[in-house]
């Protein structure tokens, strides 16, 4: 059985003798609310929670960086799907906020209407499924088992709950090769073990037992670094907690490429990384870069999906992610004989747009980590030329004045009128510092449309109908520039 939640968060509280008052009645058809306590990417929060009887839709209150916050979507077997953000940086947020709703379980009815405290910690009982044969789930999942921490019941609360949480956190990083009924059936079992409900261990380790992918990690992954030659900013230094509290990610994360190849991607024309925004603490993969595999596989390209480091790492390490990435595509286009060689190009969403053009101001070239990481050994991979064809920062990103990049790339650029991030005047500035530059440019204002619209997909964030057409400039775009990497910068047409 599915569960829809409509979830709208907005920051309408005031503090009075310790508890949440609403500046505003709570919006019409809830019955019941809560108030708790969380850790964000963006810090802490006293969130105010709505719901009514069936626990169908949501209403979130609380405030950050001196805004109101507003999230709007659904949720189906606890997974968040959000539809509106109010300022666009909260998106990614929204599952974390729920999982908190759900494990806080205080709820209390309004005006007397009735509330059963225990329902939001129930899932209903799931629709039977037909079990995999015992050889297929073996062969889906003993290769991911192999990357994920060893679990036992036997283990105390404290330290299931640490591991099976980086381990759900992993699987979470790799959520396009993962069958989504068993991401959902390790999702609610971590939620589980959260709440410590009784048997939850032994749920926990056969829903990681039965997790169906796609493909192999092995083959659908390519892991950045070395886990004991991964580049950290010089003096920078994390604890396991610290990194265990990230938002996404937990202690021995390794950033990651997904492959997201055409059937026959020795037929591609050009090879696209893909990452999210989020700002630098969080990435809004469900938005931006995971509706942009089928956009633009169906565009004819391969796509990567950049699951890049985020706080408390520091930029530097991010960019060094950024260029790594780009140095990993093209050593394996060439290698394996993908088609589009002459198309490496990278595409950034707000916080993703700064990511790509921290490479392209910082990070080019045959620079290499050293240059922010005296102890890192460069491998063979450092060799490849981290310079793109064509980039891609949308809504977001800028170029420094002083760049000393000399081999800049073709640059495709659009934003809303509407965006309230001022996004539209900053690639603004940023195009026309290209073209000043001599450098092929095209940007793109969407009249209307605000922070977030991904690739215009239906449902998208702020984005009106004409966004969906961004991909499709793009590919024109990317076409007109093959190869513009290897052309000595201002001189191609």
């Amino acid at each position: 059985m599915k569960k829809v939640f409509a979830i709208l968060l907005a920051a309408a509280m005031v503090l009075t003798m310790g508890s949440a008052v609403l500046a505003q009645p709570a919006p019409e058809g809830y019955t019941q609310m809560e108030v708790f306590d969380g850790t964000y990417g963006f810090g802490d929060a006293e969130v105010t929670a709505y719901t009514n009887d069936d626990f169908t839709a949501f209403y979130l209150a609380w405030e950050a960086f001196d805004e109101d916050q507003v999230l709007e979507g659904t949720v189906d077997d606890g997974i968040v799907s959000v539809d509106y953000d109010e300022t666009g940086f909260m998106t990614g947020d929204a599952q974390l906020i729920w999982d908190d709703a759900v494990a806080a379980d205080a709820w209390e009815a309004i005006d007397g209407a009735a509330a059963d405290d225990t329902a939001a910690a129930e899932e209903p009982a799931a629709e039977a499924a037909e079990e995999p044969a015992a050889e297929e789930v073996q062969a889906d999942c003993k290769d991911v088992l192999d990357y994920l921490w060893e679990l036992s019941p036997d283990m105390s609360d404290e330290d299931f709950s640490k591991f099976s949480v980086r381990n759900f956190k992993f699987v979470q990083s790799i959520e396009p090769m993962v069958e989504a009924e068993s991401f959902n059936a390790l999702y609610k079992a971590s939620v589980h073990v959260k709440q410590k409900k009784e048997g939850s261990k032994e749920e926990f380790i056969e829903a990681q037992k039965n997790l169906v992918l796609t493909q192999s990690v092995a083959d659908g992954v390519y892991f950045l670094w070395d886990a004991d030659n991964m580049p950290c900013l010089d003096g920078e230094a994390f604890t396991e907690e610290e990194l265990d509290n990230g938002p996404l990610d937990g202690y021995g994360f390794i950033p990651l490429l997904i492959k997201c190849l055409l059937d026959d991607p020795t037929q591609a024309k050009g090879n696209l990384i893909v990452v999210s925004g989020g700002g630098m603490s969080n990435r809004s993969n469900s938005g931006e870069a995971y509706p942009a595999i089928e956009v633009f596989n169906d565009l004819g390209y391969n796509v990567f999906v950049l699951q890049r480091r985020i706080r408390p790492y520091s930029d530097e390490d991010i960019f060094m992610d950024m260029q790594r990435a780009i140095r990993i595509v093209r050593y394996y286009a060439e290698k394996e004989g993908w088609g589009g060689q002459d198309m490496i190009a990278d595409c950034g969403w707000s916080g993703g747009a700064g990511t790509v053009m921290g490479a392209v101001n910082f990070l080019y070239g045959d620079l290499n980590p050293t240059k922010y990481c005296s102890t890192y050994v460069p491998d063979e991979i450092d060799a490849v030329n981290s310079d793109t064809d064509v980039t891609m920062p949308i809504y977001g990103g800028h170029l420094e004045e002083d760049c000393e990049n000399p081999n800049l790339p073709a640059i495709y650029t659009c934003a809303g009128t509407e965006d309230e991030t001022g996004a539209a005047d900053h690639i603004q500035e940023m195009y026309d510092a290209f073209i000043a530059r001599g450098v092929p440019a095209r940007i793109d204002m969407f009249e209307g449309a605000g922070h977030g619209f991904g690739v215009g997909q239906e449902g998208a964030l702020k984005g009106t109908p004409e966004c969906a057409l961004w991909p499709g400039y793009a590919d024109e775009f990317m076409q007109a520039n093959l190869g513009y990497s290897q052309v000595p910068t201002g001189s191609a047409e």
